[in-house]
C-alpha cells in the first residue's frame, strides 16, 4: 500500500477525458452553432480519440453539462449564415485563377 502511495496519481488523461476537453474547446469556441453537424463531429472525435460512437457522444453530453452550451441543434440543419458561408467558400476555391 504504502509503494502505492509513493507512485501517486497518474497524468495520463484517457482518451474520454481528452474527447471530453476537446468538446469543451468546441462549445465554447462555438457558443450558438456548431461549426458543422453534430454527427460529423462526433464522428470526428471518434476518429481523433479510438472512441466508440457511445463513448464519444457521452464525452460530447459530459461537455455540454460542463459547459452548460446544450445550444447545439443535432436535429436542426445549420443556418443559413452558416450555409451561405460554405457556398461563399466553396466558390473561391473553384474560381479558375486569371
Amino acid at each position: 500500500m504504502v509503494e502505492l502511495l509513493k507512485v501517486g496519481p497518474s497524468d495520463e488523461a484517457t482518451p474520454m477525458d481528452q474527447a471530453r476537453i476537446w468538446f469543451i474547446a468546441l462549445l465554447n469556441k462555438h457558443q450558438k452553432y456548431p461549426p458543422r453537424s453534430v454527427e460529423e463531429i462526433i464522428q470526428e472525435a471518434m476518429e481523433k480519440f479510438d472512441l466508440s460512437k457511445p463513448k464519444a457522444r457521452q464525452a460530447y453530453r459530459d461537455a455540454q453539462n460542463i459547459t452548460g452550451n446544450d445550444k447545439w441543434s443535432e436535429t436542426r440543419r445549420p443556418s443559413k449564415d452558416i450555409l451561405q458561408a460554405r457556398a461563399e467558400r466553396a466558390k473561391r476555391e473553384n474560381a479558375p485563377l486569371t
